[in-house]
């Protein structure tokens, strides 16, 4: 009895309209005002950002260029040389090597192009007998020219006209340029983004994803080289035509980890092709050896497991990419990918679930460091 006349009292003193005892306040109208702006803030600058991805990924590129290019420029510092003169020069030498190296490849490079356009169709030809003559209808030839018909304008959409194109290179060339002068200056501004209580952590994220990124493209680079030169020299032994142009075409490939190997492959069986089916089965054992050899052995030691990504998930960011933003998403899908996965390592890995993982700066150690105690 007593017990039901106090919650009558509570009852009747509790005014009607006011809010209940433990009952959260309602949204005033200017908090929902402010998360209103905010949304459409964010909604407003991804589809920008998505007008923009061609720029957007060319940005990207610049900065994971000026990441590799800015480990020069730091030893050409320790020697007092100005940064804003290291930079530029460094990228003028690269380029440099690159055009002298273009120069004495072109005429044969030239040549073995010619040679892969004439030859390439006898090889279909020769697929397309076989189809016909087993499977009747449609050849091969005419389901890899609906193919490309439908896939090259999405992936190569981004090709416009050749003013376009440099356009965008000279954009890539000027940011690595810049970013390597200065790193310090990108990394200071966003710092003043987050709370005083988050850069200590926000400051190990930059540094470890700056690190990871730095050592994915200078591996690629060196596996660019050495995978061009065994297929060269494996073609070249087995009599393929064209073995330098095909090598040149596999070692640019490469950039483009896991799908990128498969595609490079994938002229050289043509050519063989013309000449023999006993020579295409050679062509796929060198493949299959070479691709045992990089991915067990050069890929490790040059990694040395700092960045190990799961290949079924590096497939489905290269596929999501390229549908997303076609041959320019598909070549940035890995480092991408490793970018995002560095925080998530970081945030939510190690300081929700309580995992550690080796630290991508800590060479020695095996150990990550352990974030300083913010103020």
């Amino acid at each position: 009895m007593d017990a039901d006349k106090l919650i009558y009292a509570k009852h009747v003193a509790t005014p009607v309209g006011s809010p209940s005892v433990g009952r959260a306040p309602a949204w005033r109208s200017r908090d929902v005002l402010r998360v209103t702006v905010i949304v459409l803030g964010v909604i407003v600058a991804a589809r920008g950002l998505w007008a923009a991805s061609t720029v957007v990924i060319c940005i990207f590129l610049g900065v994971l260029f000026g990441l590799a290019l800015s480990a020069g420029v730091d030893k050409l510092a320790r020697l007092r040389v100005p940064r804003g003169l290291a930079a530029p020069l460094l990228l003028l030498v690269v380029l440099g090597l690159l055009v002298g190296l273009g120069a004495l490849t072109a005429p044969r490079l030239i040549s073995e192009t010619e040679e892969l356009r004439a030859h390439v169709p006898d090889a279909i030809r020769v697929v397309d007998a076989w189809t016909s003559a087993h499977f009747g209808g449609q050849t091969i030839g005419d389901h890899i020219a609906a193919g490309v018909t439908t896939i090259v304008p999405r992936v190569f959409g981004f090709v416009g006209s050749t003013i376009e194109v440099i356009a965008y290179l000279v954009l890539v060339l000027f940011t690595a340029v810049y970013f390597a002068v200065d790193p310090d200056l990108y990394q200071r501004g966003l710092m003043h983004l987050f709370p005083h209580p988050m850069r200590a952590r926000t400051q190990r994220i930059l540094s470890e994803t700056a690190t990871v990124l730095r050592k994915w493209l200078l591996t690629q680079l060196i596996a660019m080289s050495l995978l061009g030169t065994a297929w060269a020299v494996a073609l070249s032994l087995l009599g393929v035509r064209a073995a330098f142009a095909l090598a040149v075409i596999a070692g640019l490939l490469e950039f483009i980890p896991t799908i990128g190997p498969t595609l490079a492959v994938l002229p050289a069986l043509v050519m063989a092709l013309a000449d023999s089916p006993g020579k295409v089965a050679s062509v796929l054992v060198c493949y299959v050896i070479i691709q045992a050899i990089e991915s067990n052995v050069i890929m490790p030691l040059l990694m040395q497991g700092r960045m190990d990504l799961p290949p079924a998930l590096t497939i489905g960011a290269q596929a999501l990419m390229t549908v997303a933003f076609g041959f320019l998403g598909l070549m940035v899908a890995v480092p991408v990918l490793a970018t995002v996965l560095v925080p998530i390592r970081l945030l939510y890995v190690e300081n929700v679930v309580g995992d550690v993982f080796p630290s991508a700066n800590d060479h020695a150690s095996h150990e990550a460091p352990v974030w300083p105690e913010s103020g």
